[in-house]
C-alpha cells in the first residue's frame, strides 16, 4: 500500500511534467489530487498547508471545464489584470506549483541529492547519519515557499519544523 502510493505519486508527477509546456488543467488538478494525501504523511505540522493546498486546488477545478489548459487560465487572469490578486486562479496556480516544488525538494533532500546539508554527516559521537526530516523540510521550505511568505508565516513554519525531533511521520509512507 505504501509503495503503491509513492509509485502513483511519481507517475502522476512524471505524466504532468511530460506535458510541458501545454499542461492541461485537468491533468494538473489530478496530479495535485495525488499530492494532497502526502501532506497527511507529514504529520499535524502540515495540516494547515494541506487545507491551503486543497482550497487553491478547488479554484483550479472550477476553471478546468471552461479552460482546458493552464495557459488559458493565466492569460484570462492577465487580461483581467488579476493574475497577482489574492485567490485568483493564476496566483493559486503559482502557489500549487511552489507546493509541488516543496514536495520534490523534500524528497530530493531525504534521498541525499542536491542537499545543502550533506547526506552523510558525522555527528559528535562519530556516527554517520542521513538527513533528518526537519533538515529536509526546512531546506525545502526555504527554497520553495519562504520567498512569498510573510515573516510571521516564516517564523511559524520554522517553529513547526522543530516538531520533527524524533520519529518522522514519513515512515508511514
Amino acid at each position: 500500500m505504501r509503495h503503491k502510493y509513492l509509485v502513483q505519486l511519481a507517475s502522476s508527477l512524471k505524466r504532468t511534467a511530460n506535458q510541458t509546456p501545454n499542461v492541461t488543467t485537468k491533468e494538473f488538478v489530478e496530479c495535485c489530487n495525488t499530492i494532497l494525501p502526502f501532506f497527511d504523511h507529514l504529520g499535524p505540522v502540515f495540516a494547515v498547508a494541506r487545507g491551503e493546498f486543497q482550497q487553491k486546488l478547488e479554484s483550479l477545478k472550477q476553471q478546468s471545464e471552461c479552460k482546458p489548459y493552464l495557459i488559458e487560465i493565466v492569460e484570462a487572469d492577465k487580461q483581467a489584470n488579476r493574475a497577482t490578486v489574492k485567490n485568483s486562479a493564476t496566483r493559486n496556480l503559482h502557489r500549487l506549483a511552489a507546493a509541488i516544488l516543496f514536495v520534490k525538494l523534500l524528497f530530493e533532500r531525504l534521498l541525499g541529492r542536491q542537499c545543502e546539508v550533506p547526506a552523510n554527516t558525522n555527528t559528535a559521537d562519530g556516527v554517520v547519519r542521513g538527513v533528518t526530516l526537519r533538515e529536509a523540510a526546512s531546506s525545502a521550505y526555504e527554497v520553495a515557499l519562504a520567498p512569498f511568505h510573510t515573516t510571521i508565516i516564516k517564523v511559524s513554519c520554522c517553529v513547526a519544523c522543530c516538531y520533527y525531533v524524533n520519529e518522522p511521520p514519513l515512515v508511514s509512507l
